[in-house]
């Protein structure tokens, strides 16, 4: 099946505001409240409450801490309320909303009968109609122009996720019908573009499926639009309610979500359409379920990791031996195995990997274990400093989760997983450790050991590049459970700031190894970073959004390392150890 994703698609501005202040404020520790759900997605909504958000539909309910006013603003009267209460109130209406909210107030101050275009009961119009007063009229078609009086200055808005071409049709009959009307086209732009792009994907696809809660006003819109288009259309909030024999007639759908719909459900229900094959099975369907397979199982990073172990042995001049190569891939598939078992239950919705993981939970975990036992003994077979340092390695990987500070204490930090960025940081040690150290610990230390230590950089900093990229795909469900990854804690500017920064320095690294051993060669390798480096903007124009995709071509840099240091083996002298 082939799927189309829109361009617009994930939170909106505003929303994205409020969920950031909301995190914000639950990460200083004191006990957030909203009024009303943040936002009309439930899945959002219970990975807030497990980090701690109450939603009260109350003011009386609240006795202390913060409340977050949500995007839709509320009525003045509630916030007067809250702050004489003694609540410490963090306001995150949507700036738009809060415009109309002003541009409302002003049409009071000048006498203008206010004539509200949206529904009634929907909070952004509720908190809308209270700054307008008495002198308001909410309607939602135009068979309620009736309500509007026809001898009185009229101002229009709208509420901003209205339906545009409906407000173009009730704009068009209040004007006709009223001769002093000041319109405010108060729809955001967000909702526009949405709206426009369903309109157009529903002309080149054969399904659309809408992906959002069925309270969220805007993402029903978007349903509305595309079943006007004539076009059969699915909504649904989540990908486990796709129905794939239904699915499995179209060969090409469109994936639309609304403005409070998260990047990860969405990528979830994209996934799941990819793994539907109309008209049956097929081979070229396989083929591509095996390949996946191996990205899911994390085979295909391990294999990775061998082929960087590839290019850090050329590197340091260090013979290419299997048991480097083995050890490498054994270690890097045990661990990731082991540590996403420690993952279970923290995921907003969990990755493909994890998903594959709990899936083949007895196989994975024997396969897993048995990996370990094999990266150990051929470690402990290369001599005691590679065995000190793959026990370490697997030390920390597997006591990363583990509490060894006691909470009485009073310590925040109780784990090294508590340590902001430290999953990043750790792993780029491990692999340094088996994919670069242990070759250089057992050819004896014949080698440069300047070279080596640049070697080190390169691996160390290639691997932190290929995380945080990694990373850079969902900031937005890392920080909805509090893990405290690079791109989470700097925000998508300075993510790619640092990407660069990392690839420009190990470059530098390579540089450093063709100076320090006076050969050529190793600038060979200064094509894996240039193709990470061409990689970036796509990222961060979210081009590219699938977990899987993203894995496949960030590890591609991997695999180019390792073929280019194999095909320049004639190149490239080795020091026996």
């Amino acid at each position: 099946m082939r799927v189309r994703l829109s361009v617009n698609s994930g939170f909106c501005w505003g929303v994205k505001r409020a969920f950031d202040k909301v995190l914000g404020a639950l990460q200083c520790g004191d006990t957030v409240h909203t009024l009303g759900p943040l936002v009309h997605n439930e899945n959002a909504i219970r990975m807030l409450e497990k980090r701690g958000l109450r939603a009260c539909r109350e003011v009386s309910q609240i006795e202390s801490g913060t409340v977050v006013v949500r995007a839709h603003g509320i009525v003045p009267e509630l916030e007067q309320e809250l702050l004489a209460r003694g609540l410490h109130v963090v306001d995150a209406t949507c700036p738009h909303v809060r415009r109309i909210q002003q541009r409302v107030e002003k049409a009071a101050e000048e006498g203008r009968h206010t004539c509200i275009v949206g529904y009634r009961d929907h909070p952004e119009v509720v908190a809308l109609a209270a700054r307008a007063g008495d002198a308001c009229s909410v309607i939602a078609n135009v068979g309620e122009l009736s309500e509007v009086p026809t001898d009185t200055p009229i101002f229009l808005a709208v509420q901003s996720t209205f339906n545009r071409s409906l407000f173009e049709e009730i704009r068009h009959a209040v004007t006709r019908d009223h001769e002093d009307v000041v319109v405010f086209d108060s729809i955001c732009r967000a909702t526009s573009k949405r709206q426009q792009e369903v309109r157009s994907l529903a002309g080149q696809v054969e399904a659309v499926v809408v992906v959002g809660s069925h309270t969220s006003s805007n993402t029903k819109r978007l349903a509305e639009i595309a079943g006007e288009e004539g076009v059969p259309t699915f909504h649904v909030t989540a990908a486990d309610e796709l129905d794939p024999a239904r699915m499995s007639r179209f060969g090409t759908v469109a994936v639309v979500s609304g403005a409070s719909t998260p990047n990860w459900v969405t990528r979830r229900v994209v996934e799941a359409l990819l793994d539907v094959s109309p008209g049956g099975y097929g081979v070229r369907h396989m083929v591509r379920r095996l390949f996946l397979g191996m990205v899911e199982s994390g085979l295909y990073a391990s294999v990775g990791a061998a082929a960087l172990t590839v290019a850090a042995c050329r590197l340091q001049r260090v013979p290419v031996r299997w048991e480097y190569l083995a050890a490498a891939l054994c270690y890097i598939f045990s661990i990731y195995t082991l540590s996403r078992l420690q993952q279970r239950g923290e995921e907003p919705a969990p990755t493909r990997r994890v998903a594959f993981l709990h899936a083949h939970l007895r196989t994975m975990s024997v396969v897993a274990v048995l990996f370990a036992v094999a990266a150990v003994g051929i470690a402990t077979r290369l001599g005691t400093i590679s065995a000190a340092l793959i026990g370490t390695s697997y030390l920390l990987g597997i006591g990363y989760a583990v509490p060894i500070i006691p909470k009485k204490w009073g310590f925040r930090y109780k784990r090294l997983q508590d340590i902001p960025a430290s999953k990043d940081l750790f792993a780029a040690g491990a692999w340094t450790a088996v994919c670069a150290i242990i070759p250089f610990a057992h050819a004896g230390a014949l080698t440069s050991p300047a070279a080596a230590v640049a070697t080190w950089m390169f691996v160390f900093l290639t691997v932190s590049a290929k995380a945080t990229m990694y990373d850079s795909v969902d900031i937005q469900g890392d920080r909805v459970v509090g893990r405290e990854t690079l791109p989470a804690l700097l925000g998508e500017r300075k993510t790619w700031q640092v990407c660069g920064g990392l690839l420009a320095a190990s470059s530098a690294s390579l540089a450093a190894v063709a100076i320090i051993s006076s050969e050529w060669t190793p600038l060979a390798l200064l094509a894996g970073p240039a193709y990470a480096t061409l990689y970036l903007p796509l990222l961060r124009r979210g081009t590219v959004r699938l977990e899987d995709l993203n894995v496949v071509i960030v590890d591609g840099q991997l695999f180019l390392l390792g073929a280019l240091s194999y095909i320049l083996s004639s190149q490239w002298p080795t020091t026996s150890p």
